[in-house]
């Protein structure tokens, strides 16, 4: 049964049903809306179940009978060698249990008015399962949204891994190119060559240095290739160099290819390095590509690792990218970290993602890390998120899903109130050092104490 019941004035009624049991008249505390009334000037007793109040609650007002047993006083005395009698036990245990609902209640009351203050806070309008729909909350915003979009831009990360590995064959391509001028088998070569041209009132510079040797069942070529231009309101400029050997279709490769180009309105630079290793069925890979971009209103930098190692179907990467952007208003920076093993289907990932923003009325950071297995058609993952905004609220989230089945918690604060919400189906207090203990679980709420023995047990009424 609860210590607590809730009314709503009608501007009418002035007496309200006590419908729980109670030791002492003063006990029992009427609120309305949030100040509590003086008993007995504000209201008094008519019956052993109902109060009168002295002023008819209005419409809008929120009338709130609730039981506060005195936990000040001992209301039975024990003493050595004193005759206990049945009545003064049960007041005892009474009042104990009525001290421990009351807690209790008082903690749903806590719980829930924090849920709806989230609620509120997140946009739910529907209050009748407030629980219920801050998890869905919690679960479903936006940013968790992001989260798990993040999880499955790791197929993204792939083909961008790709779009690397893709670039350094090009790199290789270009050599075996070269290497099979006309068709003809080399067995050595060498050659340089230069060229400078002006066309109308563009200046182009390019050269070319090959050396390369072959056997029927190998080769080797060394590639470095450069070129300036300059046109009105531009000049570019590009320099490729490769190095690849190659026994039977295993191939190693060395690239770089960097390139720049500025004109009235902006400059840019870009540079990837990589370098590739395949035997068989066996690759590995070790890219780096770095990019600046600058305008008179806005810089932009940007940076992209990954290294790749795979054998058949088994495949491993490390990929790791930072992206700085300033302009006259703003500046953002944002980290993302992935490592992803896979094998025989079965997949690993820890992703992490960090994001800083800061502009003239704002300054958010935000941070989140999910690790995820995938087994058989199993799937479990831990997803934590943390966020500041504007040095006025906090929060910080734990997600766990095993095959759709979700726990965990949040913490958030506003400077002014703060709410803790935990998702779960046992919760406990427990001593790192042992001793006595607090456990939550179906409903019930149960004290230990350093003997595990169980002292108080309690089933909540929700």
């Amino acid at each position: 049964m609860s210590s607590r019941a809730l009314y709503g004035g009608d501007g009418v009624t002035k007496t309200f049903l006590v419908p729980f049991p109670y030791i002492k008249q003063p006990d029992v505390r009427v609120k309305v809306n949030t100040r509590f009334l003086s008993f007995p000037f504000d209201y008094i007793f008519i019956d052993d179940t109902h109060v009168q109040l002295r002023v008819v609650p209005a419409p809008a007002d929120a009338v709130e009978v609730i039981r506060q047993t005195d936990s000040a006083t001992a209301l039975s005395q024990f003493h050595d060698g004193s005759v206990l009698t049945e009545a003064e036990l049960n007041l005892a245990v009474q009042q104990l249990l009525y001290l421990i609902q009351e807690a209790q209640d008082g903690l749903e009351v806590g719980i829930n008015t924090g849920l709806t203050r989230v609620a509120t806070n997140t946009g739910i309008s529907d209050d009748t399962d407030v629980l219920a729909n801050v998890t869905d909350s919690i679960l479903n915003s936006q940013l968790l949204a992001d989260l798990q979009q993040r999880i499955t831009d790791i197929d993204t990360n792939a083909a961008t891994i790709g779009d690397q590995v893709d670039r350094v064959n090009t790199l290789a391509t270009t050599v075996t190119d070269l290497a099979n001028i006309d068709g003809t088998d080399l067995h050595t070569f060498i050659t340089n060559e230069q060229t400078a041209r002006i066309e109308g009132d563009t200046a182009t510079n390019q050269t070319l240095s090959l050396m390369g040797a072959a056997s029927p069942d190998g080769a080797s070529f060394v590639l470095d290739m450069a070129k300036v231009e300059v046109a009105p309101g531009e000049s570019l400029g590009t320099h490729l160099t490769a190095i690849q050997s190659s026994v039977d279709g295993n191939t190693s490769t060395i690239a770089s290819n960097a390139a720049t180009n500025a004109t009235a309105d902006a400059a840019l630079s870009d540079r990837i390095d990589a370098v590739s290793s395949s035997v068989d069925a066996a690759t590995a890979s070790i890219t780096s590509e770095a990019s600046t971009r600058a305008t008179a209103d806005s810089s932009l930098s940007d940076r992209l690792d990954v290294v790749t190692s795979s054998v058949a179907d088994n495949t491993s990467a490390i990929t790791n990218e930072a992206t700085a952007r300033t302009d006259a208003d703003s500046a953002l920076s944002t980290r993302v970290d992935g490592v992803l093993a896979t094998a025989n289907n079965n997949a690993a990932l820890i992703l992490s993602e960090q994001t800083a923003r800061a502009d003239g009325d704002s300054a958010n950071a935000s941070s989140i890390v999910t690790l995820q297995s995938a087994v058989n058609g199993n799937t479990s993952s831990i997803s934590t998120q943390q966020n500041v905004i504007n040095g006025l609220t906090s929060e910080y989230m734990v997600k766990t899903d095993v095959n759709g089945y979700v726990a965990g918690f949040g913490v958030y604060n506003t400077g002014a109130t703060s709410d803790f919400i935990i998702l779960g189906d046992h919760f406990g207090i427990v001593s790192p050092s042992g001793g006595a203990r607090l456990e939550w679980s179906n409903g019930n709420i149960r004290v230990y104490d350093a003997n595990n023995v169980l002292r108080v047990a309690l089933g909540v009424n929700i």
